[in-house]
């Protein structure tokens, strides 16, 4: 009994492994490219109706509701997908990449929070801490993703450089939240459909 639990347990090791090592394929291009011209067409938005970046709250709000409804259409398209293209290792693929965007995404959220709630006066900093700390969660996914995303993760850290660079300047500008993430989305998207055409024809 004791074999068959210790083989059990190797087991289950070595799909971690497999699924740690592993390509995940639940991310597609046309979803990725929808969350990115979300983003340009709520900057487009809030430029045309200055009422709705009058403010804090009024601005971050509506980006704040974006990255809710965009994560819940990538989240909801990799499960069908890794479901589809995974089979049996899709929970255990899934897990693994959401342990990798997790912490970056945590701390994003609580750091936003804490900065719109209780020291709004920093709230220039956001876009750009932001849109680096997309470039962290993207950078712990590497191994699980195409090699040349490592090219979202170069543009969204230099994106959130120059967001930084120019908030100040331009407090509450949409499109210094709308044109980073939009590209950077758009960018993201080019790389996996490259990636897709480029593993059918090996």
């Amino acid at each position: 009994m004791q074999e068959i639990d210790k083989a059990l347990s190797d087991i289950g090791h070595i799909r971690q492994q497999l699924a740690a090592n592993s390509r995940f394929q639940g991310f597609t291009p046309p979803i990725i490219a929808l969350t990115g011209l979300l983003a340009i067409c709520l900057a487009a938005l809030q430029s045309s109706r200055p009422e709705l970046a009058r403010d804090i709250s009024s601005y971050f709000s509506l980006w704040i509701l974006l990255a809710v409804i965009c994560g819940l259409l990538t989240a909801s398209d990799a499960v069908v997908r890794a479901r589809i293209t995974h089979r049996g290792m899709a929970d255990m693929m899934l897990a693994t990449t959401l342990r990798q965007f997790i912490p970056a995404g945590l701390i994003g959220a609580v750091f936003g929070l804490f900065v719109i709630t209780q020291a709004s006066e920093a709230a220039w900093l956001l876009p750009g801490l932001w849109q680096m700390l997309v470039a962290l969660g993207i950078f712990t996914a590497l191994s699980s993703l195409p090699p040349r995303t490592i090219w979202a993760v170069v543009f969204y850290f230099l994106a959130g450089l120059a967001s930084l660079a120019l908030a100040q300047a331009y407090p509450l500008s949409p499109w210094i939240m709308g044109v980073p993430f939009g590209v950077g989305q758009l960018l993201a998207a080019l790389i996996l459909h490259d990636a897709r055409k480029q593993a059918k024809h090996d």
